[in-house]
């Protein structure tokens, strides 16, 4: 069903996707990848260390973004 919507928003002009940039595309394209590789990263990385200190850094992790956002 979403494939037939997409087609019909297509084959109307409505798809915004078609009409960009090849420089654009590849950037949404390589926004998947670089969402996952992180993540997996993280995921790995989060099963080697005991639950405590994953509970640990999880919970600091927002209030260091914040600070260095705000700095």
């Amino acid at each position: 069903m979403p494939g037939r919507l997409l087609y019909l928003l297509s084959s109307h002009g409505g798809s915004g996707f078609s009409q960009t940039s090849l420089g654009l595309k590849l950037l949404l394209a390589a926004a998947g990848p670089v969402t996952v590789v992180p993540l997996l990263l993280f995921a790995a990385g989060a099963q080697r260390i005991p639950l405590s200190m994953l509970g640990l850094i999880q919970y600091i992790t927002p209030t260091l973004q914040l600070l260095i956002g705000a700095w």
